[in-house]
């Protein structure tokens, strides 16, 4: 239910910025793989063998999806830090 409510939250702030809304429907993209992994982990968090690879996993896609946010606000034109800034 997390899983799925920040996926929401990621949609509708990327749908209503202003520059972002063509690019919103991309943050579902990321949405089975989110579940796979909290899958894994809620049947195998008990295992440190098992649960290891999915904490160098999750820092990787978690890098990987805030990577992919940045890049869709820069494709869309949005100034991160104003113009001045540049």
């Amino acid at each position: 239910m997390v899983t799925l409510g920040t996926h929401v939250l990621a949609f509708a702030a990327a749908y209503l910025q202003p520059g972002l809304g063509a690019f919103a429907p991309l943050t579902l993209l990321a949405a089975p793989f989110a579940f796979h992994m909290l899958n894994f982990a809620g049947e195998n968090h008990r295992v440190p063998i098992k649960i290891k690879p999915l904490k160098i996993y999750a820092i990787k896609w978690h890098m990987a999806f805030g990577f992919a946010l940045f890049l869709m606000t820069l494709a869309a034109g949005v100034d991160l830090h104003g113009a001045a800034s540049l």
